[in-house]
């Protein structure tokens, strides 16, 4: 029996967030043979959401902005499924919601996409010309191009088990790029906490970053809110075991108001905010080596900028 990962590929992408399936579907459109590597059993990356008694509560990303015109035109057609909304206008500042959440939007970018999920790769070779990627459950992908679009220390982190050597200049640019932690606790309450509209306030306290109220935003029909620790209380604390951090967080929360809560849960996002300016422009690619590189590491750090950095990488590849 002949398997997906016995078959040559014309690109691998690394990560289905929302580089990865930008640069997948370009590819795909354009008649190349692509397949993504998906370590998890969903899409979308930190665009992520979770149900809690059949509601929707963004886990990750809870908002997007729009500045150019590509995007835009995403933005449009997301708008024509009603799967995104213009959620918080202020002035010229405008914040749109996915719907039911963000996630939503992830999975509208991977319906033309070979998406093959729970596929953590370890290692790759290269071997006359085509690059082998070994997955930690033994399965093995071939491809002529190889796009990474993980957070770069992940990405990076593959080619040093794997003793591939970019060349100095990149990989000491490449390795100037760190992330910021971030813990998101997501609460399903018995009554509303009474936020101003639009339901979102931002650097409320040491501990906590922002809190949204999600009823508000739209994503949900029952009282719930969806806190972000900051990333200083996230750092101290990280290794910190998840029920030991979910106490602390709604601490944090009941500091603040008088919550009663119905369920909880939370989630550690190692890598969740990029620091610093990353790599000046929207996608890397090695001289010697078959291996392109692509995320919010580059260009600007919202889901807007990582877009526009898979969809560069991807024409680059159908140039080489």
């Amino acid at each position: 029996m002949v398997t997906k990962g016995d078959l040559e590929f014309d690109a691998v992408v690394v990560g289905a967030g929302v580089a990865g399936l930008a640069a997948a579907r370009l590819l795909s459109q354009r008649g190349q043979r692509t397949v993504v590597l998906e370590k998890s059993r969903g899409v979308g990356g930190r665009m992520a959401a979770r149900r809690l008694a059949g509601q929707s509560f963004d886990n990750g990303a809870h908002f997007f902005s729009v500045a150019g015109e590509t995007f835009g035109k995403e933005l449009q057609r997301w708008q024509s499924k009603d799967i995104a909304k213009l959620w918080i206008q202020d002035g010229d500042r405008r914040l749109y919601a996915g719907l039911p959440s963000m996630n939503a939007l992830a999975k509208e970018l991977a319906e033309e996409v070979d998406v093959e999920r729970q596929q953590l790769v370890s290692t790759l070779t290269i071997e006359d010309g085509v690059v082998i990627l070994r997955c930690d459950n033994g399965q093995k992908w071939r491809a002529r191009k190889v796009l990474f679009t993980a957070p770069l220390p992940q990405s990076l982190a593959i080619l040093k088990r794997s003793n591939l050597d970019l060349e100095s200049e990149l990989l000491d640019e490449l390795a100037r790029v760190s992330y910021e932690p971030c813990l998101s606790l997501l609460l399903r309450l018995k009554a509303d906490i009474g936020l101003a509209a639009p339901g979102f306030l931002k650097g409320v306290s040491e501990k906590l970053d922002t809190i949204t109220d999600a009823r508000q935003k739209g994503t949900s029909s029952q009282p719930g809110l969806i806190v972000h620790s900051t990333a200083a209380f996230a750092e101290a604390n990280y290794e910190k075991d998840r029920p030991v951090l979910e106490q602390m967080m709604i601490a944090a929360v009941k500091e603040l108001y008088p919550v009663e809560i119905e369920e909880s849960y939370l989630h550690k996002w190692r890598y969740a905010h990029r620091k610093g300016e990353g790599v000046g422009r929207l996608f890397a690619e090695a001289k010697s080596l078959p291996l392109y590189f692509a995320g919010d590491s580059f260009g600007i750090a919202k889901i807007e900028g990582a877009y526009d950095s898979g969809a560069a990488a991807a024409e680059a590849i159908l140039r080489a």
